[in-house]
Parts: C-alpha cells; structure tokens; sequence
C-alpha cells in the first residue's frame, strides 16, 4: 500500500491524503487548476514513472496519471562449509555490489535492493589451505517477475538482468581436505631404519 498525498492551486474535496495499490486507484475531486501527487517511499521500492506531476484539469475534465513503482531485487551468497570453517574472500561487480567481502563457514552474505536489470559477477577468491571448491548453484528462492538469468562457470556466478522483486541466492561450497596420519612402530630395535610405503587412491606426498 503506498500512500500519497495530492496538492495543488485548486481546491481538492475530501483532503488530499490518500492510499493506492496495484489494484486500487484513488480519485480526486477537484475545481479547476494544475496539481501534483506526491508519494511516501516505501521500503524496498524504487519510483521509476511518475506523470503525476502539474497536471491541469480544466472544468467538467477528467485526467488520468500513473505513478509506476517497481520492487527491488535481492541477491544471496551462501557458503557452505563441507569438514570445517573458515573465512572464504569474494570478488563481485555490478551495481550496487561491493567490490570485495567475505563469508564465514556455513553462513552467507545478503544484498537486497539492488536495482533490477543490469549485469553482475561474483567470484570466489584463492580458498584457505586445506579447501577445495566443490560446487556452485544458483536458482530463485524468491518469485518476482522471474525475469532474473544466471549462469556458473568455476567459481564465478553471472547474474544478468535481475528481475524486480526476485531474490537470486548463490550457493558455493567448499570441501576441507582430510588427513590421514601414519604412525610407525618399530618393535625389538631403535627406530632408525627407514620403511618404505606405497600408496593408492592419488595421495600428495607426506607434509
């Protein structure tokens, strides 16, 4: 519901506050002159038209005006953390994005009201030691128009025109490298001999 409030040189009958929706329109009654409709902002909306403004009606004349509003677009980065925890870097472009951030293990960033349309990335940065990228998904887990189009490539999501009101989120997991540790027990002599080991399965060499 956003509300407005109309002014003008005229006289406006019944007040000049009023509320307006998607399905409902608000008339005025008014005598002769030039008015304008102002609009209170409400959250997570951006006034993209506006014909509301000096209008001039003249005796017995009936205008018509619109004021069009579209509804912001939010994008989610969420970590998931496969093994352990840590603090994985991002790069990103695009409006209304920060250059760099960062998310925790199993948590994630948010960015709401972004401007729809446009073209934007996200890429995940040199991981800690020890973790390997294992997957990126994206999908709509918020229904707008469903205008919003994006595609993976490694570590990197493109996100191309962002549809008003969808909610876009990102999914990046990681996976922490195991260890397994050799412990060697040498019975009846003084452990100095070296034993040799072979290995299977495409283990990296010893630390």
């Amino acid at each position: 519901v956003f509300s407005i409030t109309a002014n003008g040189n005229g006289t406006i009958t019944g007040g000049a506050a009023g509320t307006v929706t998607d399905a409902l329109d608000k008339d005025y009654e008014v005598t002769p002159g030039t008015y304008s409709v102002a609009e209170t902002a409400l959250a997570g909306w951006v006034k993209t038209g506006d014909t509301c403004q000096n209008v001039a009606v003249a005796a017995g004349e009936k205008k018509t005006c619109t004021i069009t509003n579209t509804k912001m677009a939010t994008l989610e980065i969420v970590k998931v953390a496969l093994g352990g925890s840590a603090t994985f870097n991002f790069t990103a472009s695009g409006d209304n994005l920060p250059g760099s951030f960062t998310v925790n293990g199993n948590s994630k960033a948010i960015f709401p009201n972004l401007m729809p349309g446009g073209s934007r990335t996200v890429t995940e940065g040199a991981l800690p030691s020890h973790w390997d990228f294992t997957s990126l998904t994206c999908g709509l887990t918020v229904l707008g128009d469903g205008t919003t189009s994006s595609y993976t490539s490694g570590p990197t999501a493109t996100i191309t025109n962002l549809g008003a009101g969808d909610t876009l989120t990102c999914t990046y997991t990681n996976t922490k490298r195991g260890e397994i540790r050799i412990i060697k027990g040498a019975v009846g002599g003084e452990g100095t001999d070296t034993f040799n080991f072979t290995s299977t399965g495409g283990l990296p060499s010893p630390a």
